[in-house]
């Protein structure tokens, strides 16, 4: 958690500015380093190289790799090593190397609670450089770094529940909020605080109030931004990518969560006290919403719930369907325009041969910039297009433009395109296809299309033919969000299908015990099939390490690359030879 706030943190920057000059009066011609750790990651965040040995601010190294690790696992929190090139751990170490000899000095920096938030550390090229008395100096020092860093937090995070306090997710959510494509905002209000709080006492309240924050943090995705807003009162910032629908995606994460309330109640003196909420949620796209837009909106639907007596997730108001009808009509006449196809791009998301940690592929994902309406989300214009001619017309300039950039980029990699269920109706569809693989010299063999698994629901029998067409071709066939639709089993028999999909909804909710049998139950699926497996919206280190241990072939998520033009591609090409490793 600290890790991570301390990248928001106000006032340490200038305060470290201080200590380190003191410390430079106690300890001349020595190396100071503050880190950051949290049993994984060592993060150097100060440094005032006066001995000159090349230690950089920002390095990352695994936990147990660092000397850092040596104080903070010690039982009296601190180490003195006279010659590192005697230690166990230190003479083996890359650093020893580099150095050829030295003493090392750390001590935990500690949390009011005892554990450790970080190291502060001296090092030297000489021998013997660090008594007892240096020591205890140098704890002095990491007390103080301990309590600005106690004071920022307090300044960041609501002390009985440890979430945000409302009043930094403004400037949080500016800092995120361009790093997915839409966000919802929810506005979440318990119902029956005050008459539990007298009947069982504010301590339980308390209590209570630490479940329900619990909760949030292990129901909602990574990356989401949660606050105690007041007493009874929280906010939650749910962040979707461009091929997630943010209503439909709120109101799955919000039903996990009011079903895993009603399944764990509060039971007080044999009193069972079930946790209810109501709460108001609102979506933005793109920069269409400010934060103060959203709560707005989601909070004056909470307050419409309790005053009506509602309860659970209150989407819409009045004059919602409203303005759905006017975006639609909006968006219909903008794909009229002569202009259209000049305001679609196209970006690339890595995926990610799992078990040798390569970029072996891309998913090509298309975008939309309207110059006067500006970015319309996919999974609201793509599905009117589909009622239409134009996702025709969308599908072969999709293909064509992935084609073309990725033989310029690099054509070992291989390519996915998404293919509508409107295309595969389309007797002349293998044609064309034929065709754009011709004039763009991209090799058929590493094109895959991904179709959804509602194809399997058609009866069209041109699209089972169009299939087993594009299979001649050399093309490869995913089933994309395979494991949360309407796929029959069986059906996989019938149709040319070489890879699943696990949906990104089942990889994200690998603390669900029925979703990781669900998940494991489609990798056996694939593998008994002789099909490939890949996972999207791998978003953590522990969802990597779950999908690497249970030998899933491809993956991709932000947890490895965001989406990205061509030209970014391509840079990260010339940057490396292939295969690039992450």
């Amino acid at each position: 958690m600290i890790q991570e706030d301390m990248k928001h943190y106000t006032g340490l920057k200038d305060f470290l500015e201080r200590v380190f000059e003191m410390m430079a009066l106690n300890f001349p011609d020595h190396t100071i380093f503050f880190a950051t750790n949290d049993k994984e990651t060592n993060i150097i965040r100060k440094v005032l190289d006066q001995a000159e040995l090349s230690i950089p601010e920002g390095k990352e190294d695994p936990y147990c790799d660092s000397f850092c690790h040596l104080a903070v696992e010690q039982p009296e929190k601190s180490i003195v090593i006279p010659d590192i090139t005697e230690h166990p751990f230190t003479k083996k170490h890359p650093f020893t190397k580099q150095t050829g000899s030295g003493s090392f000095m750390g001590t935990a920096v500690l949390q009011e609670n005892g554990e450790a938030l970080g190291t502060l550390c001296l090092i030297n090229d000489q021998l013997n450089c660090f008594s007892e008395d240096k020591l205890t100096l140098l704890k002095g020092y990491a007390y103080l770094i301990a309590k600005a860093v106690e004071v920022e937090q307090r300044q960041m995070r609501d002390s009985l529940t440890g979430l945000y306090l409302s009043s930094t997710l403004p400037s949080l959510f500016e800092k995120k909020q361009a790093d997915y494509a839409s966000w919802s905002m929810l506005y979440i209000n318990l119902s029956g605080t005050r008459i539990f709080n007298e009947r069982y006492g504010f301590e339980t309240g308390d209590l209570r109030m630490q479940k329900v924050s619990k909760t949030l943090l292990e129901i909602f995705p990574a990356g989401s931004l949660l606050a105690r807003a007041a007493q009874d009162k929280f906010i939650a910032l749910l962040p979707f990518e461009a091929d997630e629908n943010p209503k439909s995606m709120t109101e799955f994460h919000v039903e996990k969560l009011l079903n895993h309330l009603k399944s764990m109640p509060c039971v007080i003196n044999n009193e069972t006290s079930y946790i209810r909420m109501v709460i108001g949620a609102a979506v933005s796209s793109e920069n269409s919403h400010s934060f103060s837009e959203l709560r707005d909106k989601s909070e004056q639907r909470a307050v419409r719930g309790n005053l009506k007596g509602t309860e659970g997730l209150i989407f819409t108001d009045n004059d919602d369907q409203e303005k759905i009808e006017i975006q639609e009509f909006t968006i219909r006449n903008a794909m009229e325009e002569e202009s259209f196809t000049d305001q679609l791009a196209l970006a690339y998301q890595p995926q990610i041969d799992i078990q040798k940690e390569t970029i072996t592929g891309v998913e090509a994902l298309i975008r939309w910039h309207h110059p006067v309406h500006g970015f319309f989300p996919p999974n609201i214009w793509i599905p009117l297009a589909e009622q239409s001619e134009s996702m025709h017309s969308i599908g072969l300039w999709v293909l064509q433009r992935a084609c073309s950039e990725m033989k310029a980029v690099n054509t070992d990699l291989k390519l996915s395109v998404n293919v509508s269920p409107v295309q595969l109706y389309d007797p002349d569809f293998p044609c064309n296809v034929r065709h754009i693989l011709k004039e763009s010299g991209y090799p058929a063999a590493h094109l895959t299309f991904e179709i959804t698994e509602n194809i399997f629901l058609e009866k069209n029998p041109v699209i089972l033919e169009n299939l087993l067409e594009l299979k001649e071709i050399g093309i490869k066939l995913a089933v994309d969000d395979f494991g949360v639709g309407y796929a029959s089993f069986h059906l996989l028999h019938r149709f040319p299908i070489d890879i699943l999909k696990i949906d990104r909804q089942l990889s994200a909710d690998l603390t669900s015990i029925s979703s990781k049998k669900i998940v494991e139950a489609i990798i056996e699926l694939a593998y008994s099939l002789d099909m490939q497996c890949i996972v999207e919206g791998i978003e953590t280190k522990e969802q990597h390490r779950y999908y690497q241990t249970h030998k899933v072939d491809w993956g991709q998520g932000y947890y490895y690359h965001k989406p990205m033009p061509a030209s970014e591609l391509a840079q990260l090409f010339t940057l490396f030879k292939k295969p690039v490793s992450l």
